[in-house]
């Protein structure tokens, strides 16, 4: 590679993608968003990084017109932990004030005469007012007639629940009163929240008929993106006169070593593509192959996305659940990506251990068997404990020399 010239990283770590040509995957679930928001409101559930924001935001970009016949106006609300009912309805409040009118009128939809834009200064309401406020914004919507849905978008629900549960039930209960029908609401968040929401208020399920698992990726769709993904990075090369040579292992192509360090989990897909071209381009020889990915899974658990696999063993550990955990991991019947029969789980940490694992996101089931939804979380357990025994677990997922006589590294020999 010449010295001066660095590959273009084409993967996406900056969190939510909220570019249309960058998202990927979830085709059954946009597929069917037409006759699901026709029958009610929507969920979006999921561990961390599984795409539930992207979803949430490619869902919104069609509700409001973009490849579809639609015509909605959807607002945006981010929960926080501290929040109660009246703070959630300042926040669409504010969202509707400030960015969905603009984004409404940027489509040529005229919404003069909106009584609530002209004549309600924040500064006079009080904290009970906020929530008659948005209720009034979709009274006013609703009678203009001119949207096929007006859809209030809620993300990082997991972190109030219960308010949550408490607005979109007073919020509908007003607009039943009054037959407005076309207000919908749409969640996205992690693990169970959907749950507490049900159990603070069973009749609160009827909002969200559509209720969206999201698992990682299939293989194949994993591996057409970042096959799709480097091929745009040997592209780009060669106009700027580079030959880029993408090479696997002895056994598998490069994008089947991607799918058994990742399991095809989205943003763990896009963190080892990235981490792949910044080694090569430190480190050039016109290959991209698995000895750019060594060092990729400590610096993402250790550094990356320590963060988030903080918190999740944090989760285990209060919940009591990381022995069970490790046990879980111990017993995989196969690794790279894992997969473990539910006799085995079961044999593992009990049937009480499995649902617990299911519900909070932790597995998933597929295909009959079950699956880490993270494969590195077990590798940050690793870490904090031995951090000898994870750099082998990376070099023994990379070679995949379990049960095979050749090793994958035999043709990096020098």
């Amino acid at each position: 590679m010449t010295k001066n010239l660095q590959l273009s990283d084409p993967f996406w770590t900056s969190g939510l993608v909220n570019r249309v040509e960058e998202f990927w995957g979830r085709d059954a679930e946009l597929g069917g968003l037409e006759a699901n928001i026709k029958r009610s409101g929507i969920a979006i559930t999921g561990p961390v990084g599984i795409g539930k924001s992207s979803l949430l935001s490619m869902m919104r970009l069609m509700l409001e017109g973009f490849n579809t016949d639609l015509n909605s106006v959807c607002t945006l609300a981010m929960c926080g932990s501290e929040d109660e009912p009246w703070h959630l309805a300042r926040k669409l409040f504010r969202h509707f004030r400030r960015v969905t009118i603009k984004k409404v009128q940027e489509r040529g939809i005229d919404l003069k005469g909106l009584v609530w834009k002209e004549t309600t200064a924040e500064n006079d309401l009080n904290e009970d007012d906020y929530i008659t406020a948005v209720y009034e914004i979709l009274t006013d919507l609703s009678s203009r007639n001119q949207f096929d849905y007006i859809v209030v978008l809620f993300d990082e629900s997991h972190k109030c629940p219960i308010a949550l549960a408490e607005l979109i039930r007073s919020l509908k209960e007003q607009l039943e009163h009054e037959g407005i029908a076309e207000v919908r609401f749409m969640t996205a968040g992690i693990g169970a929240y959907v749950d507490k929401m049900v159990k603070h208020d069973s009749g609160i399920g009827r909002a969200f008929q559509n209720h969206f698992k999201l698992t990682p990726w299939e293989e194949e769709i994993a591996k057409d993106f970042v096959r799709n993904k480097l091929q745009q990075v040997v592209s780009e090369s060669e106009e700027h006169g580079l030959e880029i040579e993408v090479r696997g292992t002895h056994d598998d192509d490069l994008e089947t070593v991607f799918y058994r360090l990742s399991g095809g989990h989205p943003f763990l897909t896009q963190l080892l593509g990235s981490y792949l071209i910044r080694h090569e381009n430190s480190d050039p020889d016109d290959v991209l192959d698995s000895k750019d990915l060594v060092g990729a899974m400590q610096e993402i658990c250790g550094r990356t996305r320590s963060p988030e696999y903080s918190e999740m063993i944090a989760t285990l550990e209060s919940s009591g659940m990381k022995d069970s955990y490790k046990r879980l991991t111990t017993s995989l019947t196969q690794k790279a990506p894992s997969q473990i029969s539910r006799s085995d789980f079961d044999l593992a940490v009990g049937e009480d251990g499995r649902t617990w694992f299911l519900e909070n996101g932790f597995v998933f089931e597929s295909g009959g068997v079950f699956q880490l939804t993270d494969e590195l979380l077990r590798v940050s357990v690793m870490l904090q404990e031995d951090a000898a025994s994870a750099s082998q677990e990376e070099q023994d997922i990379l070679e995949d020399d379990e049960d095979d006589e050749d090793n994958e590294f035999d043709d990096f020999d020098e």
